[in-house]
């Protein structure tokens, strides 16, 4: 019984991004494309964060939130040091995006290859 509901949380967290972008880019459809994609990044960056720890927990075995985060801190300071020193003219909000969205491709390679890390175990 808790095995069966742990395994369904399971299923659904890690299904839990797609959920999100096929019902954002369906209810975003009927107004601007082009807007509705980048906000659909932007949501979608928080889901894959929680994807990608609860994927590495499954399958690595331990818990990797602080290196999570301290590897987002770290990409965030060497993005903001580069976008300062190239931009004489710096603006913090725009280089939040920036940021967010390197995140997000970021994660989104994670995830993937934990998600074939995960799908390998089954098998061997």
């Amino acid at each position: 019984m808790i095995e069966e509901l742990v395994e369904r949380w399971l299923v659904f967290i890690l299904l839990m991004p797609w959920m999100i972008v096929l019902i954002a880019l369906f209810i975003g459809k009927r107004k601007r494309r082009k807007l509705s994609t980048k906000k659909v990044a932007d949501w979608m960056t928080l889901f894959v964060m929680i994807a990608v720890y609860a994927l590495a927990r499954t399958t690595i075995g331990a818990g990797i939130g602080y290196y999570m985060m301290i590897g987002m801190l770290v990409i965030a300071i060497i993005y903001t040091s580069f976008e300062w020193r190239r931009n004489k003219d710096f603006m913090i909000i725009p280089t939040m995006y920036k940021i967010w969205r390197l995140l997000f491709l970021i994660l989104f390679v994670l995830y993937f290859v934990l998600l074939i890390l995960f799908l390998l175990s089954f098998v061997m």
